[in-house]
């Protein structure tokens, strides 16, 4: 219980965007803040050769950056891209500013760790471009941006980071792929495959923490899968906790207390 309450606290003063207070707090309980997350929207201008349209992203992904080294976070994840409409074209890459950016974090001691979802090909760039740079699976993403990818089988020895959720799946029958089926929903509440999910996890490069990103209520339409916002908050944390150590029953050993 004094775990749930603790994460209770921190979960508020996330609420309120006081990076400083859930910082405090988690040393004043002896909780790891492992990652902090870059922007989740703008990532297309980082690759434009613009630097008016590349400017605010940027500026935003350097400001983490400082945040991190700041705070003592030693990881940043970075969206490689966002939006599910684009044309990918391997001559029009432009990397001036995600290197201006990745030698700021090395200068920082910083690891950043780039994650799967809309745009693989944007990862699969990166990746190759920064050697130093870790990889962050995305358990729904893989799901949906696009299907029928196996990233870890592909970048596993590079996990630095997970962010464990379930969804289901792309639902448009037609296979047309939508942000909205980016649920990040408690284990169990979709059709995720647990049981493979932390067998590939076995074959991937030794994780000490796993983290799960879930959302107590999703936006927009998604709002039709409306799961939990009626419920108590201290109901939705207890429930996440149980799930999350039965989905991972598993990957730590059995004398590790999940």
């Amino acid at each position: 219980m004094s775990f749930l309450l603790s994460l209770l606290d921190i979960v508020v003063r996330l609420l309120k965007n006081d990076l400083e207070a859930i910082i405090r707090q988690a040393d004043m309980r002896n909780m790891t803040v492992q990652s902090l997350h870059g922007p989740l929207r703008g990532m297309p201008a980082m690759w434009s050769p613009d630097p008016e349209i590349a400017q605010p992203i940027a500026q935003e992904l350097m400001q983490s950056a400082a945040d991190c080294a700041a705070y003592g976070i030693p990881l940043l994840v970075v969206h490689p891209w966002n939006g599910v409409d684009y044309t990918f074209r391997q001559e029009d890459l432009f990397f001036d500013h995600f290197d201006a950016f990745m030698a700021h974090a090395e200068s920082l001691g910083l690891c950043v760790a780039f994650e799967n979802l809309e745009g693989p090909e944007y990862l699969e760039a990166l990746l190759e471009r920064y050697s130093a740079a870790g990889f962050c699976w995305d358990s729904g993403h893989e799901r949906c941006y696009p299907p029928g990818r196996d990233f870890l089988q592909r970048y596993g020895h590079r996990l630095v980071m997970t962010h464990l959720n379930d969804n289901l799946g792309v639902t448009d029958p037609a296979g047309h792929l939508s942000g909205t089926d980016d649920l990040h929903l408690l284990p169990g509440d979709g059709t995720l495959d647990w049981d493979d999910a932390i067998r590939r996890l076995n074959t991937a490069k030794r994780q000490e923490i796993l983290n799960f990103e879930l959302k107590i209520r999703p936006k927009g339409d998604r709002c039709r899968l409306d799961l939990y916002s009626q419920m108590p908050l201290m109901q939705y944390f207890r429930e996440a906790y149980q799930r999350a150590c039965r989905a991972v029953d598993g990957y730590f050993d059995n004398e590790k207390e999940c």
